[in-house]
């Protein structure tokens, strides 16, 4: 979604307490491309409630070639801008070049634990792989809080 739409978005988000979701985006912040968010937008995202779903794809990670420390980056900074409980994970594997170290859904676990090392906890950890992603979707089932 381009800035301008994004901006038109929130006010309608907020009126209707509803949550914004930027499904695979990163932040602008880290790498330059349109596609990523900034940290207005992440904030805006956090004040609804909503999340921002970490994108795999190289492009959007690095202008060099992406690494899973390049993704690991991009979740730190989001994180602090916005919150731990506002976000997820993205991917996008289906036709996008992911970094290197993400290949595919078999690496994620590499990514659990580059988080892990960089500092963020299990319990964060499980946040951006599932939590926050299924509260904002208001999962049910046990152990969520659903809406």
């Amino acid at each position: 979604m381009s800035d301008a739409a994004f901006a038109d978005l929130v006010p309608i988000a907020e009126a209707a307490g509803a949550p914004i979701v930027a499904s695979h985006s990163n932040a602008r912040a880290k790498c330059r491309n349109q596609r990523n968010l900034t940290d207005d937008q992440l904030r805006a995202i956090a004040r609804t409630g909503g999340i921002a779903g970490l994108n795999f794809h190289a492009k959007f990670i690095a202008s060099r070639r992406a690494t899973i420390d390049d993704l690991v980056r991009h979740a730190l900074h989001m994180v602090g801008v916005a919150g731990i409980d506002h976000v997820a994970i993205g991917s996008d594997f289906d036709g996008a070049t992911p970094a290197g170290g993400l290949e595919d859904a078999s690496r994620l676990p590499d990514l659990a634990r580059a988080l892990g090392a960089a500092g963020l906890s299990q319990a964060d950890v499980r946040k951006i792989f599932s939590e926050n992603a299924l509260r904002v979707l208001g999962w049910k089932g046990r152990g969520g809080t659903g809406r």
